[in-house]
């Protein structure tokens, strides 16, 4: 039987996480109970997501759950319990900050501060720096969500899709697909020549991430968006010319005074923002929430797909979304409104809503 037993700090450390052993040993542990189990789910969802809170919220109830398959999902949720930390595919851990749980006020990293010899000045000042990356996060968050409902991108997600399924099993890249250098990197640059096919999907897949400014695709329902260079470093020439100054804001993510960017580069990102028909920016805490409630939602649908769900199921589900989120039912069952409204195309964005 798996033990769901919490390591000294409540979260594994990323590296931890992120060690080929430590993938190695939790998939062992995940087919003791239930050889068959991690096959079954793989067979639902692109990736295997790690279920939020599954000890503290009633996802055994929702799918009937046996002690085994509880057991089970339980080592997935605290191995991905780590900042970041999405699920597993066929291959490893797979990184994305949107599952993590939002419930909490202070994340593990601000928790691990408490524990350090620091006097009140530097703990204040980590508190302070960790507390910008968590605002930054956010605002990314919100602009995934902003990409993710945007119907043009969904019509080009679909078109991607089909090509990547036309091609041969053994070429097909699994998911989640990283943006070119490094997916091409990683097939490897003579294989890459020789197949036509897979060469012009790495080439529509690279203009699809530039167009929409990401990273890759976690999966076809959630796009790995970039967020902001604020460092003034171009990545690309770390020897700019003299004077040079680089900033790189995609146009998906929502711009504060406190950035103290200057006129023109808000400017600029305004100008690209209405180029690509992105709106109702400052509404991004808002599309982070959407996009948490659809992509768990999809989760929920595609887990133990063919097995019967309780008859209110629907109640069950939403009551799970509102203390995941930290937020009443009643405000779920809003934004599940606002969801299927995008979805549907009923709403262009969130600025067709109060």
């Amino acid at each position: 039987m798996i033990q769901n037993r919490p390591t000294d700090t409540g979260v594994m450390t990323t590296a931890a996480c992120f060690g080929r052993r430590r993938y190695d040993d939790l998939i062992a542990q995940m087919r003791s109970p239930l050889p068959e189990w991690l096959d079954e789910r793989h067979t639902e969802y692109d990736i295997l997501v790690a279920l939020p809170l599954v000890q503290d919220l009633d996802w055994r109830t929702y799918f009937s759950l046996s002690e085994q398959e509880f057991a089970i999902e339980c080592c997935l949720s605290e191995a991905c319990a780590a900042p970041g930390m999405l699920g597993i595919n066929r291959h490893r851990f797979v990184q994305a900050p949107i599952m993590q749980a939002v419930r909490e006020s202070r994340g593990p990293l601000s928790r691990l501060i408490d524990e350090f010899d620091w006097t009140a000045e530097q703990k204040q000042t980590a508190e302070t720096l960790l507390s910008s990356l968590d605002d930054i996060r956010d605002r990314t968050i919100g602009g995934a969500g902003v990409v993710a409902f945007h119907s043009r991108f969904r019509r080009d997600c679909t078109i991607l899709r089909n090509t990547w399924a036309s091609l041969p099993q053994p070429d097909r890249p699994s998911l989640p697909l990283d943006r070119p250098p490094q997916l091409a990197l990683r097939v490897g640059g003579k294989q890459l020549s020789q197949n036509r096919k897979l060469s012009r999907f790495y080439h529509q897949f690279d203009e699809f991430c530039q167009r929409w400014r990401l990273q890759g695709l976690l999966t076809w329902d959630l796009p790995n968006v970039c967020g902001p260079n604020f460092s003034g470093i171009d990545p690309l020439n770390p020897s700019p010319p003299a004077g040079t100054v680089h900033f790189d804001i995609p146009p998906h993510f929502h711009l504060l005074q406190s950035d103290q960017l200057g006129k023109i580069v808000t400017q600029q990102h305004r100008r690209e923002s209405e180029e690509m028909e992105l709106t109702a920016l400052g509404r991004w805490q808002e599309y982070a929430q959407l996009l948490r409630i659809h992509f768990l939602q999809i989760v929920a649908q595609s887990r133990y797909r063919n097995r019967s769900r309780p008859k209110n199921a629907i109640t069950r589900l939403r009551s799970i979304l509102a203390v995941w989120l930290g937020v009443d039912e009643d405000r779920v069952k809003k934004l599940q409104s606002r969801v299927q409204g995008l979805i549907s195309g009923r709403l262009n964005s969130l600025g067709d809503v109060r």
